[in-house]
């Protein structure tokens, strides 16, 4: 899981201000809500802020806020010390002015998300897949594919333990991918059993349940190309964030803040 972030900001002034500095990306990512992160959430916020004859941003209040309650809002105020402007002018003298920021925070999307959407297995026959589970079975490749999604899960969710954020938000959001992660991991087998089935023939699959594993192993490595383990891997990342958003969505209004993209 590999999340990869960016945003952009713009402003309207008032009065003749002008930015003359605004937020790296670097300081957008580190105040990027966390929650929204973990699920793949963009939004935005609007500030309305008050401009000191020095060019400061002071007094800023967040005016709007998609998705409400994410804590986007707070992230803009965050950015706020990093402003400066071009103060509105009086009379020749800088004057005191007031200026308007909307500011996006979005999560570019994933370039994975495309291949997993798009990925289909090879089609098989019934009798392919009944016996494409028993190989699936006999590797247990199911298993060690969970002990990587987990692992890959929680280095994630623990990274971000200590950063700004109110810690309910943050745990119903890491509560939420963990819980998507474990349905996913519930059809490994059968998502396996699946890829291999369109792989082989069924006289090639009866012969791999008993081959000796270095045959079996160049065997797999030979036809890597039509078992696709990365649109595979793609696919079940789409599906893990598909998932680990709806749920924390659910009796919440998200609008229209999904950015795509798997882990």
């Amino acid at each position: 899981m590999h999340l990869v972030f960016s945003a952009w900001l713009a402003a309207s002034a008032a009065g003749g201000v002008q930015w003359l500095k605004q937020p790296t990306p670097e300081l957008m990512q580190e105040f990027y809500p966390v929650a929204a992160e973990l699920v793949r959430l963009s939004g935005r916020a609007v500030l309305r802020c008050e401009v000191s004859v020095e060019g400061r941003a002071e007094a800023c209040a967040v005016t709007a806020e998609t998705p409400a309650g994410l804590g986007f809002g707070a992230a803009a105020q965050h950015l706020t010390p990093a402003f400066r402007f071009k103060p509105a002018r009086l009379n020749g003298k800088p004057a005191r002015g007031e200026v308007t920021i909307p500011i996006r925070f979005s999560l570019p999307p994933d370039p994975k998300e495309a291949v997993g959407r798009a990925y289909r297995p090879p089609p098989a026959t019934p009798r392919q897949l009944e016996l494409a589970r028993k190989l699936a079975v006999r590797g247990d490749y199911a298993a060690k594919m969970a002990q990587d999604l987990r692992k890959g899960v929680e280095t994630e969710v623990h990274a971000r333990d200590e950063m700004r954020e109110d810690p309910a938000l943050r745990a119903e959001a890491a509560a939420a991918v963990r819980s998507a992660t474990e349905a996913v991991i519930a059809d490994l087998n059968e998502v396996v059993a699946i890829s291999l089935a369109g792989a082989f023939s069924e006289p090639e699959l009866e012969a791999l349940i008993t081959a000796p594993d270095a045959a079996l192993k160049r065997k797999l490595e030979s036809r890597r190309k039509r078992i696709d383990p990365d649109g595979v891997a793609a696919a079940l990342s789409v599906r893990l964030t598909d998932a680990a958003r709806a749920a924390f969505c659910k009796g919440r209004e998200c609008g229209d803040g999904v950015t795509a993209g798997g882990r």
